[in-house]
């Protein structure tokens, strides 16, 4: 059992690299090339994890083709491309903050669209956590935004945080057909179709970084350990753990976050991103805590 801790542990680190190594790469002001590389990388180890398991044998209609694009748009074009525009625009540790908050919107748009309740120790989480992202993406000065607006990377990563969310929503379906490594593929796959056309616009701009093969190789291996194995590792604690334990690891990435984007970039966190990260997670941990009791019987 303790493997499967080790492995989640693993998975936030992964997760929570691709903030600092996004905005490294943002120098070369190719993000649809990064972003494209990534899901490159990802789906390919992914089809090959997924034939060698025997995991894509399912039956198609245009109504699943049709609803994997939309994970493919949602998850990988919106969320994974934003992300990485947005990081040239801000420092790595508030996107990673921000990105935290994922889980907060996910459990705001199943009310606002499919009505399913709230309790009120949720709802304290919910408003802990929006209190926390205003604080972070107005870098504490909440009132001046409404003047003068928020920046435009912490705006990028707003919409992109509303992409996976929505991702996370549109895929219940599939995941109760399918296995999740069927799902996760065929989502990587279908980004990867969708997001091929912006990569190769920017294909001739980033000879720069093409050529530099440490640095691809940089890509491919977070892509493999974050975007691949990560979900693979995520789903197994899921099954072993359950999903409120799993999603604890989850919490962990703007911390590790943080201290990544300090040690590798020299972010140092100014006390607003510190209050806006512990409301975030804060707003996690209660919002998790409201699930459990609202689903025990």
């Amino acid at each position: 059992m303790h493997r499967i801790h080790l492995k989640l542990i693993a998975m936030a680190v992964f997760w929570a690299s691709s903030y600092p190594l996004g905005r490294h790469l943002a120098q070369f002001h190719v993000p649809a090339v990064v972003a494209g590389l990534r899901l490159a990388f990802a789906t390919s180890f992914l089809l090959m994890l997924a034939l060698a398991s025997g995991q894509l044998r399912q039956a198609f209609n245009a109504r699943v083709v049709a609803h994997f694009a939309l994970l493919g748009a949602t998850g990988f074009c919106v969320h994974n491309l934003l992300m990485m525009v947005a990081l040239q625009f801000t420092q790595a540790n508030t996107g990673a903050v921000i990105n935290g908050g994922i889980p907060l919107m996910v459990v705001l748009l199943d009310f606002l669209i499919f009505r399913r309740r709230i309790p009120a120790l949720g709802l304290v989480g919910v408003l802990m956590g929006c209190l926390g992202t205003a604080v972070v993406v107005t870098h504490g000065d909440v009132l001046a935004a409404f003047a003068h607006g928020i920046g435009r990377g912490e705006t990028l990563f707003l919409i992109a945080i509303s992409g996976w969310a929505i991702y996370s929503i549109a895929g219940r379906p599939l995941f109760a057909l399918m296995p999740p490594l069927a799902v996760t593929t065929y989502a990587c796959l279908a980004g990867l179709i969708l997001m091929s056309p912006i990569t190769l616009s920017q294909w001739a701009e980033a000879a720069p970084l093409r050529d530099d093969w440490r640095l691809v190789l940089m890509i491919g291996v977070q892509a493999l350990f974050s975007m691949s194995l990560g979900f693979v590792w995520y789903f197994e604690g899921v099954k072993a753990i359950g999903a409120m334990n799993t999603s604890m690891y989850a919490n962990l990435v703007p911390v590790v976050a943080i201290g990544l984007s300090a040690a590798t970039l020299g972010e140092r966190p100014d006390g607003s991103l510190l209050i806006g990260a512990g409301l975030v997670i804060g707003g996690l941990l209660v919002v998790n805590r409201a699930q459990s009791r609202l689903d025990k019987p």
